[in-house]
């Protein structure tokens, strides 16, 4: 079993660059130490790499030379250039993976596994030694040496994660070491790829480089598609990590054929949930405006409409960077250009030795991939011009390659390219409308689809009809697709396996042997193309596809109510474009049964992760689509998703249209006795009155939804009216009553199990004790509540409201900086996510803050902004909140009549929230009418009681505005 061993001199540049003589000396007494330790130990220098060597040990222990490595670096003098400080990675591989993970040629490893020494070597430190299991299983641990398991990490080649060990000895004088710097220390989401990075090393050089300038914003890779712009971008994002502390993440359109969705696809990539569906776009750029990340743009070519997107965020993030893939320019005005050609192919006039063959990116790609399905495949001098054929026939193209080489075990190189030949000459006659560029790709795919049977033929292009990927389940109930007809496909490169599923079909963990696969969207698209000719075949996959997705929604819905929410949530996102899809051929084909199936999930899925905008717009179509039908049993359908669409609009901030539509569903229900759909036209209403400020017409319309669910025996959607039941009375100057409906609400959802709702109700609870005066066990609540949303993914909104009220919890206390250091948290989050009430809230608070600390000119601005947010959002108990901070700001300033009018305005006005603002209000009124001084105008406040809160929110930023 060879063991592979790098080494690399830690900050080597800086120091070449500082002492240059020094640094040259010292690399003399580097080499020599290296070279006595591998060679020592019975390993071999291969070839140095820059400022570290390669070495392989095909005997000896690569272990004990590495030990003796960083011993002799630290005990080394280095003299001015300081201390040298080297990292050392070493990586084995069983030998019957020859061909496959490694080959030799001329005395050199090269393949996976040596690449893969490289990057174990790249992600650690100075002093550090790091190893694979396969090295621990053929080595063990070495005397007087310790094993510390570093996890697994995604490694920048981005196959799959890796197990990574840390060998440790104690005659080695460092122990303690950064965490290391592999992808997954950074956050991204780079998809894992099935083959190393090949043949692109100039290019990839090239993007490095422009990305690495200040004033590279905008990187536009083009070329024609299966030239590899996206394994090109994707590579450079991985390998550009470290310039980026906020991560880089992958954004594929490919899928995506609405312009507008663009929005929903890039915050999704960076994991960013929308807080309302009110201006996405706005919430996006707001969210990256101090962000310091990569966002790659891949397959826009198709969606130049919506491509401005990019421009937009350039200019309100002014540290993030894109690069975008794309088969023409953006026009762009910062945009930096690559062209993308097809591998450097060897010329066919020129006799070249076998190893200035195998330097060339071409051959390198059809040898590796040649080797996956036929080991011991090798570039021989018998099949060298056959290869090269091969490659030229294709333009050199990576996708015609790929499928071209995974074919070596069942044809020879000469007949691959000969009907790679013939099919060429057929296109040239048959397809005229084909470009030149894709010619040679078209050939290779549309030989490859004359070998099939029809029936494989058939079951290929129904697998073209998922996007996204699909699961081995998904796959045989939609194409009649085997394991076995899957693995074929693996093999002859159509397919790529991109992992285990994340859940089987019927919504538990996965099973064994599940795994998720995903088609080149090249194929995809000639395999849709192809399917032309199966239009009944595909008319009735398409008919399958939409059944399986709405089942696949249907048995999820309940998991979505209890402790497997954010599993479940994962497993559907990750599946989220065949669910589009589906939904969408479901509705063009007025098939109520699939609705009816897919409807309430989809609703929850939409709604709990934001996607407010798309799910009210899917849901629209259907009703659309549906809502002309006579049959009875289809109308009540409709009025079911009418009212999970006024849902979503309600939560994007149109209250108005959300109450139409649930007047125009309520009446439906009731003819009909649909209990648990009038529970959820009442539930709703009473949300909008609430957030209206009708509290009372909230209270009354909560009580009765609560006994209708009490009666359907429905614990999850009780809790959910239980917790606005309790904000209601809360705010309403009932804290008693509001902390145990919360209680009630904490009592059926620790049953649930649901952690995100369990710890909104602890947050709840520390609210209404903090109200009724215990301040020690409101904290205790509100703190836990926050550190279990922390634990949870994408919680940004409930981060932030936890945040929100441990402020207002130590401004409570007279802790003004600590309350201040809250609330600037909270509303740095909040505005990121765009909601008017929660950013009003927070501006208030800090205004609040300010006035008590007698800085007047910072609470006049906060309680401007807040005022203004909350108008523009139609807001009122925030806008009366603002009001009443502007009322305490007048009585400081010497103007109590101006206090007053504002105070008996807010205490008049019905909207104003009992709980809090209403308290405040009253205590300063009392006081102010305590002084003499206010007989004289009392007509002139009497007078404004009646005024409407638009015009004296007028005067009042009128006012604030004031020098």
């Amino acid at each position: 079993m060879p063991a592979f061993v790098f080494t690399d001199i830690e900050r080597s540049t800086q120091m070449w660059e500082q002492h240059p003589r020094a640094m040259a000396r010292a690399m003399r007494r580097h080499d020599e130490i290296i070279y006595e330790a591998v060679e020592g130990c019975g390993g071999k220098v291969i070839e140095h790499t820059g400022d570290g060597v390669y070495a392989v040990f095909e005997e000896g222990n690569p272990l004990l030379a590495a030990i003796e490595i960083q011993r002799r670096f630290a005990d080394q003098e280095w003299g001015e250039v300081g201390e040298v400080k080297v990292r050392v990675g070493v990586n084995a591989t069983p030998p019957e993976r020859e061909g496959i993970d490694f080959f030799k040629e001329d005395q050199a490893y090269r393949g996976l596994a040596v690449n893969e020494a490289a990057r174990v070597t790249a992600i650690g430190w100075g002093g550090q030694i790091l190893l694979t299991p396969a090295v621990l299983r053929l080595y063990g641990a070495p005397a007087g040496a310790s094993i510390e398991d570093m996890g697994a990490h995604m490694l920048k080649s981005l196959t799959q994660p890796r197990q990574i060990y840390h060998l440790q000895h104690r005659d080695l004088p460092q122990q303690e070491f950064p965490p290391l710097r592999s992808l997954s220390v950074r956050p991204n989401n780079l998809p894992p790829q099935n083959t190393p990075f090949v043949g692109r090393e100039k290019e990839l050089a090239q993007v490095l480089e422009q990305l690495a300038q200040p004033d590279c914003r905008l990187l536009t890779v083009t070329g024609p598609g299966g030239v590899g712009k996206t394994r090109l971008a994707i590579q450079a994002a991985a390998e550009a990590i470290e310039l980026f502390p906020d991560g880089v993440f992958f954004a594929p359109l490919a899928t995506i054929n609405d312009p507008d969705l663009i929005v929903v696809t890039i915050a999704r990539a960076v994991n960013f949930s929308f807080y309302s569906g009110h201006n996405q776009k706005l919430q996006l750029l707001n969210y990256l405006h101090e962000k310091e990340l990569l966002l790659v743009v891949d397959n826009v070519e198709h969606l130049l409409q919506g491509a401005h997107l990019i421009d937009d965020i350039l200019e309100a993030a002014p540290r993030t960077k894109v690069i975008a893939t794309c088969r023409e320019w953006l026009n762009f005005p910062e945009e930096r250009r690559l062209k993308l050609h097809g591998m450097d192919v060897p010329p066919m006039e020129r006799t070249l030795s076998l190893q200035e063959l195998a330097s060339y990116s071409a051959i390198q790609l059809f040898t590796q991939v040649a080797r996956r399905t036929q080991p011991d495949f090798a570039l021989t001098r018998s099949n060298q011009d056959d290869i090269v054929r091969v490659c030229r026939l294709v333009g050199g193209m990576p996708l015609g390659i790929e499928l071209s080489a995974a074919w070596v075990s069942a044809f020879s190189p000469d007949e691959i390219a000969a009907h790679i030949e013939q099919n060429l000459s057929f296109l040239s006659t048959s397809h005229p409308d084909v470009p030149d560029r894709h010619r040679s790709l078209y050939a290779v795919c549309d030989y490859f689809w004359s070998r099939l049977s029809p029936d494989e033929q058939k079951i290929l292009g129904q697998l073209a009809l998922f996007q996204g990927g699909f699961t081995t389940g998904a796959a045989s109930e939609v194409a009649g697709a085997s394991i076995f007809f899957l693995s074929a496909l693996l093999d002859r490169a159509f397919l790529q396996k991109v992992g285990a599923a994340d859940e089987d079909e019927s919504g538990s963990n996965a099973k064994s042997g599940a795994w998720r696969y995903e088609m080149h969207e090249v194929l995809r698209q000639f395999a849709t193309e192809r399917m032309a000719e199966f239009a009944e075949e595909r008319t009735a996959a398409m008919d399958r596809f939409a059944e399986y997705y709405s089942r696949f929604l249907e048995v999820r819905e309940e998991a979505l109510k209890g402790d497997r929410q954010e599993a479940t949530l994962a497993a559907i996102r990750g599946d989220i474009d065949n669910v589009r899809s589906a939904w969408e051929w479901a509705v063009s084909r007025r098939d109520a049964e699939a609705v009816g199936r897919a409807f309430r999930c989809l609703h929850l899925v939409y709604d709990f992760l934001s996607w407010y905008a798309e799910g009210e717009r899917l849901l629209a179509e259907a009703v659309e689509a549906l809502r002309h039908e006579d049959d009875a049993r289809r109308q009540l359908l409709v009025a079911r998703l009418q009212a999970r669409r006024a849902t979503l609009l309600q939560h994007m901030g149109k209250h108005e249209h959300a109450s139409k539509l649930v007047q125009q569903c309520l009446p439906i229900f009731q003819q009909r006795a649909e209990v648990e759909d009038i529970a959820f036209c009442t539930h709703l209403r009473g949300i909008i009155a609430r957030i209206t400020g009708r509290f009372k017409e909230a209270e009354s319309l909560l009580l009765e939804s609560g006994e209708l669910y009490r009666s359907l025996e429905r614990p999850w959607e009780l809790s959910l009216v239980l917790q606005h039941l309790a904000d209601t009375v809360y705010r309403l100057g009932r804290p008693e009553e509001a902390r145990e409906r919360m209680w009630e609400c904490y009592v059926i959802r620790q049953k649930l199990g649901e952690p995100r709702s369990v710890a909104t109700t602890l947050v709840g609870l520390g609210v209404y004790l903090d109200g009724l005066g215990e301040p020690k066990g409101a904290r205790i609540l509100l703190r836990g509540g926050l550190s279990k949303h922390r634990s949870i993914p994408n919680n940004e909104w409930n981060i932030a409201t936890a945040t929100l009220n441990l402020g207002v919890l130590h401004m409570g206390s007279g802790q003004y900086d600590e309350a201040r250091r809250y609330f600037q948290r909270s509303l740095t989050i909040h505005r990121q996510l765009g909601s008017p009430w929660t950013i009003s809230a927070a501006l208030s608070n800090l205004g609040h803050v300010a006035w008590r600390q007698e800085k007047l000119d910072d609470a006049r601005s906060y309680y401007r902004e807040a005022l203004q947010v909350a108008m523009r959002g139609n807001v009122a108990p925030l806008a009366l909140d603002a009001l009443v901070g502007a009322a305490h700001v007048a009585a400081e300033e010497g103007e109590p009549e101006r206090a007053l009018c504002l105070l008996n305005f807010a205490l008049a006005h019905p909207q104003t929230d009992r709980a809090e603002t209403a308290v405040q209000a009253q205590q300063l009124r009392e006081k102010l009418l305590d002084q003499a001084a206010l007989d004289a105008a009392s007509d002139e406040v009497q007078a404004q009681e009646d005024a409407t809160l638009e015009n004296i929110s007028r005067e009042v930023l009128a006012y604030l505005k004031r020098e």
